[in-house]
């Protein structure tokens, strides 16, 4: 391809150098012999036997023409550059909106989930308190419990739900491993009528005042009694200095609230 380059190059050079050649002729001409060093010497050598008077018109010519292309390359270049800056932009605005999109439909939890689909238990801790116990093996997706209070014909009501994901994982390994979790502790001074899951039109009573609650275990006592431990433990710690990351793995008392945890019969 090279030989044959050469060969069209210097069946060009002669209306190039009489000026009835093409733009484009004469831009072929122009870039092979930039790289091509026997092609460049016999066009330096023909436009040498040019009668000086032509080789002058040639040459302003050439100027004119070398700035005008030079001018074209600017351009050129810079439509590239706009052209990459663009695309990287449009690449960057679709990786973050990919993750947006993803965060909004795997990760956030924004969608209220039906209190059917988390059956609940109460349990009276010997201080009083009351503990919500939801069974969530029908959540292994991104969730959180909330709740809210309504006052409804003089009585306090509590509502606790559950808001997910709107995308349920696919991953059969996604979510919580545990059947059972506490959904909330509700203190022993909290005065409550009713107790549902689900927001108000849309909800299961689970207590009523009156009804009895269930003594919880004394594994979920044991459990609660280190937590307060635990949390004694960090209210004494130093304020944190500047760049310092403090981990719960590191707290003494973790590994034995961890184990506390599994053992609880209400959670299992």
């Amino acid at each position: 391809m090279k030989k044959n380059e050469c060969a069209i190059v210097r069946d060009l050079m002669p209306p190039v150098l009489d000026r009835v050649a093409s733009r484009e002729s004469l831009e072929f001409v122009e870039n092979h012999i930039l790289t091509c060093e026997e092609c460049r010497k016999q066009y330096e050598e023909m436009k040498a036997d040019l009668p000086e008077e032509i080789r002058a018109e040639y040459e302003e010519e050439q100027g004119k023409y070398k700035e005008v292309l030079r001018s074209v390359r600017k351009t050129r270049l810079r439509r590239r550059i706009l052209a990459l800056a663009l695309a990287a932009v449009l690449c960057f605005a679709a990786v973050i909106g990919g993750r947006f999109a993803y965060d909004r439909l795997f990760v956030e939890p924004s969608v209220i989930v039906s209190p059917n689909d988390y059956p609940v238990m109460l349990s009276r801790l010997k201080d009083g308190s009351v503990v919500v116990t939801a069974d969530i093996h029908k959540l292994h997706f991104n969730r959180v419990s909330t709740s809210e209070t309504v006052e409804e014909g003089g009585k306090n009501i509590l509502y606790l739900y559950y808001l997910a994901a709107p995308i349920r994982s696919s991953d059969p390994d996604a979510g919580w491993k545990q059947q059972k979790e506490e959904m909330n502790h509700l203190s022993g001074e909290t005065n409550y009528s009713e107790i549902h899951t689900g927001l108000p039109g849309h909800s299961v009573l689970i207590w009523k005042e009156g009804d009895p609650i269930p003594a919880a275990s004394e594994e979920m006592e044991t459990y609660y009694a280190l937590e307060e431990e635990c949390m004694q433990y960090i209210r004494s710690l130093p304020p944190a200095e500047a760049g310092e990351t403090r981990y719960m793995n590191d707290w003494p008392l973790y590994s034995k609230l961890e184990e506390a945890q599994k053992a609880v019969p209400e959670w299992q």
